[in-house]
């Protein structure tokens, strides 16, 4: 039996925070939408070597985001590892939406910011959104056969790296196709693109 459709709307929300390892959410369905509603997973008060859980989203068929948020983050003043969001299937897409892991905790040298990756095996679409990682060691990372941004931003950056401003942040793209702006611009066909340091990939049409 496959599975079931999900929707989460009208100012839902699902909230893990936890001051100890763990916290994981986890979405599935043959279609999940969302809706402006906060997914909120990560760390309110950690210690030293806490590690935050995933918040995972796995759509067989298709998942939507339109408005809200979904963070995985270290609040200001905790301590450990922010945990990653990963979102996988066939169609991806984001409007006026937010996805974001940021390590906004008391150690920003030591602890690191988790990923977001996005994989998209036909179809991944941004308008009017942001996906960002903002923290040490932070990344975003997304896939798809076919790309389109419009009006976002890919955002991978430290502010506060005493090894180095933000060098081992890293933005990537991998597509068949790649279009930016509302004009639908393509600017990239089979490639790879990889930023690496303060990483905005910016597509303001």
């Amino acid at each position: 039996m496959p599975p079931s459709n999900l929707v989460l709307r009208e100012n839902a929300g699902i909230n893990v925070l936890t001051e100890t390892d763990g916290g994981t959410v986890r979405l599935t369905g043959q279609n999940i939408a969302i809706a402006d509603s906060l997914i909120s997973a990560g760390i309110g008060a950690g210690a030293e070597g806490t590690q935050a859980g995933s918040l995972l989203v796995r759509a067989d068929n298709r998942f939507d985001q339109v408005g809200g948020r979904l963070e995985n983050n270290v609040n200001a003043g905790a301590q450990g590892n922010s945990g990653n969001i990963d979102i996988r299937a066939a169609t991806v897409a984001f409007t006026q939406a937010i996805a974001s892991t940021s390590y906004l905790g008391s150690r920003p040298a030591l602890d690191f910011a988790g990923d977001v990756e996005v994989q998209a095996t036909q179809t991944l679409t941004l308008r009017d959104s942001r996906l960002e990682s903002n923290g040490f060691l932070g990344r975003v990372r997304i896939a798809g056969g076919e790309i389109a941004v419009q009006d976002s931003q890919l955002r991978a950056t430290s502010t506060t790296d005493a090894i180095g401003e933000g060098q081992f942040n890293v933005v990537q793209m991998r597509a068949g196709a790649t279009w930016f702006d509302r004009h639908r611009r393509q600017h990239q066909q089979s490639g790879i693109g990889v930023c690496r340091g303060m990483c905005v990939l910016d597509a303001g049409g």
